[in-house]
């Protein structure tokens, strides 16, 4: 098992998917040992952010790791970013697409705003596994 921890401000303008996956990018390519030279995206755009991360998803795959769970965190309050409902189930639907897991494996803050915190726990699987797990996964 491997812990990869990530940080990205939050930038009202952009908003919390892109700190998401930013701060999620940076925690799985920490993890598997990768550096964090992928986690930065140019622009503001959340789709930008949840492209690295999906490139970010297949370099860990690559090398034959695969995302267990992921935990987000933030300091700060922003208005309507937080609670429950259909914007924060989508994120977390989102993110768990991205990172080839069930949406019960993803957590995510209850309040968001200031700094996105995410912890990344990956496990090492033989290659044929991964394949295993793809075809599950519909990929």
């Amino acid at each position: 098992m491997r812990i990869g921890i990530g940080h990205a401000d939050l930038d009202p303008d952009a908003g919390g998917l892109h700190a998401a996956a930013r701060a999620l990018t940076e925690a799985l390519l920490g993890a598997a040992g990768l550096g964090h030279g992928a986690a930065p995206t140019r622009g503001r755009e959340s789709a930008a952010a949840l492209d690295v991360l999906s490139r970010a998803v297949r370099a860990v795959e690559g090398e034959n790791y695969q995302v267990v769970n992921v935990d987000l965190s933030s300091t700060g309050a922003t208005p309507g970013s937080g609670g429950s409902g259909p914007g924060r189930d989508a994120l977390r639907d989102e993110l768990a697409d991205r990172l080839h897991v069930s949406p019960g494996h993803v957590s995510l803050p209850s309040d968001g705003g200031g700094t996105v915190t995410a912890v990344a726990l990956l496990d090492r699987i033989a290659p044929m596994d991964r394949v295993h797990s793809a075809l599950r996964a519909g990929g």
